[in-house]
């Protein structure tokens, strides 16, 4: 017998008020994280893996930005615009997700190919 009456138990519905917390402050940081500043003017692109890179390099265009580098496998691109409204419209071109290059940068700074002559 497991000896705890029903008053004793713990239910998941008593730590949903804990959960909800967590949830919010783990998106609180991580929205203070990755949002970016346009310090430098220059971002990091991550893009959808089914989107052509032409398709890519036109919406970048398109939002008056310009490509610094690609890495190899397309999918993390550096790019500069003076535009302070260049995220916002990165995002609706359909671009992932757009943050600044230092700080992730160590982790994905993998065999770029430079597109800057």
């Amino acid at each position: 017998m497991n000896g705890q009456t029903g008053d004793q138990r713990c239910h998941i519905r008593d730590l949903m008020p804990a959960i909800a917390l967590l949830v919010l402050l783990l998106g609180g940081i991580a929205v203070a994280f990755l949002k970016p500043t346009g310090k430098d003017d220059q971002y990091i692109v991550m893009v959808a893996p089914w989107r052509t890179l032409n398709s890519v390099i036109s919406s970048i265009q398109a939002a008056e930005g310009a490509i610094i580098s690609i890495n190899a496998s397309s999918s993390l691109i550096t790019v500069y615009s003076e535009n302070k409204d260049f995220p916002n419209r990165l995002y609706s071109a359909g671009e992932w997700l757009v943050f600044e290059p230092l700080l992730p940068g160590g982790c994905y700074a993998i065999q770029e190919r430079t597109t800057a002559a």
